[in-house]
């Protein structure tokens, strides 16, 4: 029924765009005859030389016209809906709206002041934007969103990070749990392979995931004043043997950033498809890499085949579970289906942070 809804979704979408082209088209039409209908009365009614003077002259108004349409008119249409969602408290639509307008009059003070108050009045399901995060290359969940943190998310440290979007899972109090919308960045779980003298060494506690999230991730995402917002909050993450159902262990730590379990995602994620996700243009850029190594030798011919093939695409992302099967130390991913599956601790897959941001009361 979803993919049924889905299709219907995309087709209405296009049958509205095309729609819209044939009227421009019309309109543009319209134009034209009319010009070509004044022009020949101009012709025929008037001196030469006047006449090329009012082709000038309305080939000018015209112009101008157009011009005045598109950098003002329409901006300013957008501009007074975005007004009329603030003034509704509808926070969420005023935020996209606004941000999307740009310097556009006082646009930008009112997204500051949208961003604060959808902020500190999220709802369950809500998304926000915490920080930022280079993504980018140049739940029954879905709602609200905020901005909060930024990071490398497209392709391009010329423009700067950009605001890093969040899924709102829970709520308590004065606290919320958040859910990195997409795909940030692909790594590996622990980037040692099995050791026969540590059978457990691919543990959340010692993963290099979690020395990323905690370090180099807050550092870099969230400016002092934002990582105050962030509350540490103790941990329980199971330990499996042999890919056991029932964990043989239960690790307890303290976090700041952590990746969700196997039971946050069945308790948060009622319809599985809600936790699939899809990759930042960075982090897509990084699973192109190494195949644009082998064919392109110079900077600007491998800088060149990523951007010709890099877009967002669905990818599979770690969970904290981890343990031990005979062999080899696995991880826990949730895959591009919506279910659960192990893989080597070695290997490569998407990380979604989450963690518990404070609100002002």
């Amino acid at each position: 029924m979803s993919i049924i809804f889905l299709l219907f979704i995309l087709f209405s979408i296009l049958g509205c765009i095309i729609f819209l082209l044939y009227l421009c088209a019309h309109i543009f039409v319209k134009l034209w005859d009319f010009l070509r209908w004044y022009f020949r009365k101009c012709y025929q009614h008037i001196g030469k030389k006047k006449t090329i003077l009012y082709h000038l002259l309305g080939l000018g108004l015209s112009t101008t016209c157009i011009i005045f349409t598109i950098f003002f008119l329409i901006p300013y249409q957008h501009y007074q809906n975005a007004c009329d969602f603030m003034e509704n408290h509808q926070y969420h639509d005023a935020v996209l709206a606004f941000h999307d307008l740009g310097d556009f009059l006082d646009s930008p003070d009112r997204l500051r002041i949208s961003k604060e108050e959808l902020l500190n009045n999220p709802s369950v399901g809500d998304t926000i934007f915490f920080g930022t995060y280079e993504q980018d290359y140049n739940t029954e969940n879905g709602g609200d969103t905020i901005f909060f943190g930024t990071y490398e998310q497209d392709y391009n440290t010329e423009n700067g990070m950009e605001e890093l979007e969040w899924i709102v899972l829970e709520r308590q109090d004065h606290k919320l749990l958040l859910l990195s919308k997409s795909i940030l960045v692909i790594g590996q779980y622990r980037e040692n392979n099995f050791q026969e003298s540590a059978p457990f060494s691919a543990i959340w506690e010692t993963s290099s995931i979690r020395d990323f999230l905690n370090n180099d991730f807050l550092t870099l995402a969230f400016s002092p004043a934002e990582r105050s917002h962030i509350q540490e909050t103790a941990l329980t993450t199971p330990i499996h043997t042999n890919l056991s159902d029932t964990p043989d262990n239960l690790l307890k730590t303290r976090e700041t950033v952590f990746l969700l379990s196997k039971e946050e995602c069945e308790r948060y994620f009622s319809d599985r498809f809600h936790g699939i996700a899809n990759t930042t243009l960075s982090a897509s850029a990084s699973l192109l890499a190494p195949e644009c190594a082998k064919t392109s030798f110079l900077p600007s011919l491998y800088r060149r085949c990523i951007e010709d093939s890099v877009e967002p695409i669905t990818y599979s992302w770690y969970l904290r579970d981890s343990g031990f099967s005979y062999d080899e130390n696995v991880c826990t991913v949730f895959t591009t289906e919506g279910s659960f599956s192990h893989i080597p601790s070695e290997h490569k897959s998407g990380i979604r942070p989450a963690l518990w941001m404070v609100i002002r009361p």
